[in-house]
């Protein structure tokens, strides 16, 4: 397992659910480019209309460099549409600047602790799909190394 992050597209209910799982390692730019295929797609698909695609990232510390945050939340999502992401690393500056600059690029964009998941999954309107939600987390998993955020979120209830 050489991948240091996995990404699905889910559909709940209304919504579209860009769904990323992260190891403590940086997304690789091949990786991350055929993400943003997949949401290029996506946008096309809903006629560029990008208010009902939300993101929700776990993520065990990696996260995108300047230039693919910026492909992702200015170029592609337009600093539209909800996003959230949860991590156990809060407590780390970097990341934490990381998520300040998301928030720039997406003023809706928060960020959560594992045993705040349910916190991230309201603020992006998705409560009710919780369990698909963590099923796509959960088959992603199978293809990168160990998440622990992701354990401590499902543990979290």
């Amino acid at each position: 397992m050489n991948n240091n992050m996995a990404m699905t597209i889910v559909t709940c209910g209304e919504y579209q659910v860009a769904v990323y799982l992260h190891t403590s390692a940086n997304p690789s730019p091949e990786l991350w480019n055929e993400g943003l295929v997949r949401i290029t797609e996506l946008k096309r698909k809903l006629g560029g209309d990008v208010s009902k695609v939300r993101t929700l990232a776990v993520s065990d510390g990696g996260a995108p460099n300047t230039v693919q945050r910026s492909a992702l939340f200015t170029d592609l999502l337009e600093g539209k549409g909800k996003a959230a992401g949860v991590t156990s690393q809060l407590s780390n500056r970097l990341l934490r600047g990381v998520a300040t600059a998301i928030s720039w690029l997406n003023p809706n964009f928060r960020v959560y602790p594992p045993e705040q998941f349910n916190n991230a999954l309201e603020h992006l309107d998705l409560e009710p799909y919780r369990d698909r939600l963590i099923a796509s987390l959960q088959q992603l998993q199978k293809s990168v190394s160990p998440v622990q955020t992701l354990a401590m979120s499902i543990a979290a209830g």
